[in-house]
């Protein structure tokens, strides 16, 4: 989870999906309205996460070849704005471990860690916080 930044947008949870109308002409102001609409929207299921999104134009970020051979690109984040770290109920040990030692770092300390669970009764996660780290 991040603190404020300009541009994070909260995502919208809806019932019903997003409609596309073949009419609309490609690059027209009513296909722009539905891309963004698409992007920023999700099933209300998922209103736990509370999501954020932000968009970003991958000409200019420094990017570098991956050990797959394709091309990653890659935003620095200030660490002051990273408030949280939320591992998944089927994360591994390994990756927790390595998350916890990078949470170390003097400059990282504030971050707090949780780790999801199913929740006892509800189709739903509930996220404990991890102490020690």
């Amino acid at each position: 989870m991040f603190g404020s930044v300009k541009g994070l947008r909260e995502v919208e949870y809806v019932r019903e999906r997003v409609l596309w109308d073949t009419s609309w002409a490609p690059g027209g102001l009513k296909e722009t309205r539905f891309l963004n609409q698409l992007i920023f929207t999700k099933n209300d299921e998922w209103k736990y996460e509370r999501e954020l999104r932000q968009l970003f134009t991958l000409r200019g970020l420094p990017n570098r070849t991956l050990d797959d051979g394709s091309q990653g690109y890659f935003l620095p984040i200030p660490a002051q704005i990273v408030v949280s770290v939320s591992l998944g109920m089927r994360c591994s040990t390994a990756l927790e471990n390595a998350v916890r030692s990078t949470l170390k770092h003097s400059h990282l300390r504030h971050v707090r860690l949780d780790r999801a669970r199913p929740h006892e009764a509800d189709f739903a996660l509930t996220f404990e916080v991890k102490e020690g780290v």
